[in-house]
């Protein structure tokens, strides 16, 4: 794994010149060969790292639920070197992705095939932006139903309001569609499908940091903390106004209360 050996077993800190190092590597040559599984497995080992020296959350034998992971590369990282449970649930039929993790479901992360409080971590990352806006709250709700009580939850996505949200469209993003569009192919020398960002591939719908943390506290987590998931500057987070822009990948780290209770701690 390129940028192996940033982690230290004793440290609270991690070396960031080096992640820099990995995130221009991956930026630059992520649709290369194996460059693109060797990116998400540096990200699932991160991951990994954060919850165990931040929150004390191991994942090691834990049952995890993976929401929108795609081919599930994630949830293979945490079953290989974590003996973690995994389940991963997708909505795009990875039957014939060759390298898919072994458990992927085919379902809609809004109405998940799972029992209730039967998994200790669920995991979505860079999915809530590709919900519509009126199905957000279900997804963040389903997550809470599935977890066991005392169980974490880690949701990720990107502040609409951010330089590098917007996927295809970034950093025009904010402009009308049109114009981002235009300005997009051009830029890029690309051909954006669609005639709104619910019609491009994949649809995007504009969520910020505050309605998301809005959709955790009515679901009932409790938040334990935020975590500026690329650039390292977790500080930020906790900027009013402020870090809608300047949070390029925002990880909220969660938790249901071993008694159901409604209780939510600012972030």
């Amino acid at each position: 794994m390129r940028g192996a050996g940033i982690f230290s077993e004793d440290r609270p800190a991690m070396n960031l010149i080096q992640h820099y190092r990995a995130l221009w590597h991956y930026l630059r040559h992520r649709y290369e060969g194996d460059e693109y599984d060797g990116m998400r497995t540096y990200f699932a080992a991160l991951l990994v790292e954060d919850l165990r020296l931040d929150f004390g959350i191991s994942l090691r034998n834990l049952e995890v639920l993976e929401v929108g992971g795609s081919s599930g590369r994630f949830s293979a990282y945490f079953s290989e070197t974590c003996r973690a449970r995994c389940v991963n649930v997708e909505i795009e039929d990875m039957r014939r992705v060759p390298d898919r993790f072994a458990t992927t479901i085919q379902a809609d992360g809004t109405s998940l095939p799972v029992r209730s409080e039967s998994f200790d971590l669920v995991l979505s990352r860079g999915v809530i932006e590709h919900v519509p806006r009126e199905r957000q709250l279900a997804l963040v709700q389903e997550c809470y139903r599935a977890l066991k009580p005392g169980g974490h939850c880690l949701i990720n996505t990107q502040p609409w309001y951010a330089p590098f949200a917007g996927h295809q469209l970034r950093p025009f993003h904010i402009l009308p569609f049109a114009i981002a569009k235009l300005l997009s192919n051009l830029a890029k020398s690309s051909h954006i499908e669609g005639d709104s960002l619910e019609e491009i591939d994949p649809p995007l719908y504009p969520i910020t940091m505050r309605r998301l943390h809005s959709m955790v506290q009515d679901a009932g987590f409790t938040v334990l903390g935020t975590k500026d998931y690329h650039f390292r500057m977790h500080f930020v987070t906790r900027l009013p106004w402020l870090r809608e822009v300047l949070t390029q990948s925002i990880s909220y780290v969660l938790q249901k209360e071993p008694n159901g209770a409604l209780s939510v701690r600012a972030a």
